[in-house]
């Protein structure tokens, strides 16, 4: 008579593991028998004895396995909490590592920065034929330290490992150092103002990012420099992207706000445009918006004045280029 289940959503009877229990040590309440006497203290005892016989398994397995085939067990070991078996196995599991699969953003809800690597083995890490990086999600440390382990082709420690597996001394930690930051050949700076996200923007021909000794030059990808609350924009990036690392688009109840994203990424890339054109008058087309509802402007032309901050100081209606040239 089952009189104890273990939580779960399970598809059938051999999808788990039965035990009997001894009638001479274990005793149901009655009249029904269908609660155990002392049912904490008999459930705890019940599950260390089936993770003594689980892991037991495990040892024989361990023995007889490649370190590849045993690393496939990955999680079978999470589930009977013995990781600790990976220790001394020269291959780290499909899964623990990660790739850098996008371009790093706020994540929010919706984790969409990192796909799961395949096996890794000893001798590529300590070689340094692959480097991987110990990283906070990017609301803690910033998009920085993503970008660099990025640009560097670093691979990302994801998934759990006992504390005493040797990956732990190979490990590129970038929760205890902060990475460094260099514009170079900044042109400008002009201040964007979108529904969510605002600041300054620096418009340059690349930026360096450093950690330790080693370096990158990023010349294709915009980046959010939270410790100044500035957007830095080099000269190989026109997209509004930058806008999802200052801000995920998700509210205060977990909702996905993407038509705000959608129109500050837009509002971003014209700004961007705007500040990097040669032409003016190609700056001001990029920036000024649609008119399609005001009938009343059809067919005009207009002067148009600014100040010196950018402001409009003035609108004057002007004649048509085509009475200009017939008179």
């Amino acid at each position: 008579m089952p009189i104890y289940r273990t939580k779960g959503h399970w598809r059938g009877d051999f999808d788990v593991n039965i035990v009997h229990l001894d009638l001479r040590q274990f005793h149901a309440r009655l009249p029904d028998r269908d609660k155990l006497i002392d049912e904490d203290q008999v459930v705890k005892r019940v599950k260390q004895v089936v993770r003594q016989e689980a892991i037991a398994k495990i040892n024989g397995l361990k023995d007889t396995l490649s370190p590849v085939k045993f690393a496939e067990g990955y999680d079978t070991l999470r589930l009977w909490d013995c990781l600790a078996l990976l220790n001394d196995v020269p291959v780290n599991p499909k899964g623990v590592l990660a790739y850098i699969q996008h371009y790093p953003i706020k994540e929010g809800c919706s984790p969409v920065n990192l796909e799961p690597a395949g096996p890794v083995t000893r001798e590529d890490v300590e070689t340094g034929k692959v480097t991987i990086a110990d990283l906070d999600d990017i609301d803690e440390t910033g998009a920085a330290p993503w970008m660099f382990a990025c640009h560097k082709e670093m691979l990302v420690y994801d998934n759990p490992l006992d504390k005493g597996h040797w990956l732990f001394q190979q490990l590129v930690d970038f929760t205890k150092q902060a990475v460094q930051l260099e514009i170079v050949g900044e042109t400008h700076r002009a201040y964007f103002n979108g529904q969510w996200v605002s600041g300054n923007t620096a418009f340059c021909e690349k930026y360096r990012l450093t950690f330790a000794d080693d370096s990158v030059d990023i010349e294709g990808d915009s980046m959010y420099w939270e410790d100044g609350g500035l957007f830095i924009v080099p000269k190989g990036d026109a997209s509004g992207c930058v806008v999802r690392q200052a801000s995920s688009y998700f509210d205060v109840y977990d909702n996905f706000n993407e038509s705000v994203k959608d129109q500050d990424e837009w509002a971003f890339e014209k700004f961007v445009v705007a500040n990097t054109s040669a032409n003016p008058a190609k700056a001001i087309q990029r920036l000024l918006p649609s008119f399609a509802g005001c009938p009343k402007v059809f067919g005009k032309c207009f002067t148009l004045e600014l100040d010196g901050e950018g402001h409009v100081l003035s609108v004057v209606e002007a004649e048509p280029v085509e009475t200009r040239q017939a008179a």
